[in-house]
């Protein structure tokens, strides 16, 4: 099993690499569950129903005309959902990536007095999200 520091992380939003603004990024999957239990029962029961993702990320904000997360985030307001690759442990050949469709549901930058601007953007996925790897 092999292991990987988080520095080799990579993320791609409508084809912009964000990798070198951010500091954490987060693909959460989860999956709905129902009650079922019954009258008389002492235990509950649950039937799996469907599944869902999120994507958070955080990182340092820059405010390049062309091609910083600012201008890249903010253009993706209300532009429905687009593509994202995620690499935990980078986007080489043979690195495990995940790849989906995601639509903006936050963004929001931060200036802390005794700290870096940065910003955190929240995505909901819309569809699958596959596992692959990297050719």
């Amino acid at each position: 099993m092999a292991k990987h520091h988080g520095k080799a992380g990579h993320f791609t939003i409508d084809g912009v690499d964000l990798t070198e603004y951010l500091t954490d990024i987060s693909l959460e999957e989860s999956v709905d569950t129902a009650e079922v239990s019954t009258m008389g029962s002492d235990d509950k029961e649950f039937v799996e129903g469907m599944a869902g993702s999120t994507i958070s990320l955080s990182g340092v904000w820059d405010d390049t005309a062309v091609s910083g997360p600012d201008v890249t985030l903010s253009g993706l307001k209300g532009a429905g959902a687009n593509t994202f690759v995620y690499g935990p442990a980078g986007a080489d050949t043979g690195d495990v990536t995940y790849t989906g469709s995601a639509i903006l549901t936050s963004y929001a930058r931060t200036t802390p007095i005794g700290g870096a601007v940065a910003f955190t953007a929240g995505f909901q996925v819309t569809g699958p999200v596959a596992r692959a790897l990297a050719a």
